[in-house]
Parts: C-alpha cells; structure tokens; sequence
C-alpha cells in the first residue's frame, strides 16, 4: 500500500497523531544512530559531516503537542536538533491558519529545518516561501521527470527548474529534485544548479540495518552506482555539485 493511501486513511481515522509520533520517534533515533557512527558522513542542505532525517508532517499534527514532543525526544541530544527537517505540503499551507503559521514558526525557533514537498504545483507557491520559514523546497517530480525527455517539453521544463533555483538560492533556500530515477537526468540538474537529488537512481528505500550497511559500502563524496532492486522503507538523498563547484 502506497503512503497516499495509509496516511489517508490515518486521517480519516484519527490515528495519524499516534502514527506521526512513531515515525518522529524512529526517525530520531536513526538520526542519533546515524550520526554517531565513526568515519566520514555525507553532507546535506549545506552542511559537509552530519546527517539529516526527513519527517513528513501532516497538517493534523502541527497541534500544540507537537514542540513539548521534539523538545522530549531531543532531551540529552539537542545537538542534533537542526538535524531534523520536518516536510510538510503545500495543502498544509493552503489551510494557512494562524495556528498553524504560528507552529511553523515555533519549530522553526526551536533549531528545526522546514521542508516544502512538491513544490510548483500548488497556486500560491510563491506566498509559501514568503510568508513561511521555509529552509528547503523539493521540486515536483512532474517537472523532474521531463527532464528525461527531449526537444520543446524538456527545454521548458529546464527553464522552470533554473528560474525556482535562481529565485530559492536568493533567499538562502536549498532546492531538491525528487525522483530522480536515472543517470541521464543528472547533466541537467547539475546545470539548473540542484542542491541535493533524491531517487531510485542512488537507491531504493530500505530498512534502517539495510542503510548502515550501505553507507559503509559506499564512501561519501562518490559517484553512487545504481540501486540495486527490491523493496524498502526509506529514500536515500545525494548532493548535486553544480558546475562551478
């Protein structure tokens, strides 16, 4: 079952709190797993020897309960607070509530990084990233994608990937190109000047066990090889160096 599905249904039967608390939960410890593992770490939103963990929040989470649980889970590590990036969509910030505008920018006070996901395809994305405090954007993969192809269609969509990095890099953004499924996409996105990529590309999801082993397989700062297939419960990021780097 795809997430789209479960966190839907999550929804509508009120246990997404108790299931966004158990991913928050895991995704904390990994990232204090991860990042006192020994040897070199990969680099992310700008940062070049720590890890990061991504967290999707729906919009039914971001309820007063939300910043007493971070500041519990980060009790005795708070080090690795603005290691944390909670992802959230632009449906969440079409409710724009005052509550939730004011949670935001509670979280964001507390060391967190915001994460905007599918970014481009909501009417109002540019009053996002102004009224919010957003620190990252992830770029739809409707956009990605069709850098696969060719002629007219691929050229536009280039045209719009280079004028949203232009425009987040200004105001201190980081951008990230989602789905990134194969090596013939990465000329283009290192000339649009993308930060980060994420895809089947570097690797498929998979189990935390699976991950530690993977990272010690493969160095950071590399070229990663091609995942190999199975099933998976994560997506692995990589950094993009742009041209000039």
């Amino acid at each position: 079952m795809s997430p789209d599905l479960f966190v839907a249904a999550a929804e509508e039967t009120g246990q997404i709190g108790e299931l966004g608390r158990f991913a928050l939960e895991h995704g904390v410890d990994a990232l204090a797993a991860l990042s006192a593992r020994p040897g070199p770490r990969p680099g992310h939103c700008g940062h070049d020897d720590g890890f990061f963990m991504t967290v999707n929040i729906s919009p039914r989470e971001l309820d007063d309960r939300l910043g007493p649980t971070i500041d519990r889970l980060f009790d005795g590590r708070s080090h690795l607070v603005g290691r944390l990036v909670l992802e959230i969509t632009e449906t969440t910030l079409l409710q724009r509530s005052d509550g939730i505008a004011r949670r935001l920018v509670e979280l964001n006070g507390r060391g967190l990084r915001l994460a905007l996901d599918d970014f481009g395809t909501g009417y109002s994305s540019l009053s996002h990233i102004q009224n919010f405090p957003v620190d990252i954007i992830k770029i739809d993969r409707s956009f990605i994608t069709r850098l696969d192809g060719e002629g007219y269609d691929r050229q536009r969509a280039m045209a719009m990937i280079r004028a949203t990095v232009s425009m987040a890099h200004d105001l201190g953004i980081r951008v990230v190109a989602e789905e990134v499924e194969r090596e013939s996409m990465l000329g283009a996105l290192k000339e649009c000047r993308i930060d980060l990529a994420q895809g089947f590309h570097y690797a498929r999801p998979m189990p935390f066990d699976d991950l530690a082993a993977w990272l010690d397989r493969h160095a950071p700062g590399r070229t990663m090889p091609p995942a190999p297939k199975g099933n998976a419960a994560g997506t692995d990021g990589a950094r993009i160096q742009s041209p000039s780097a």
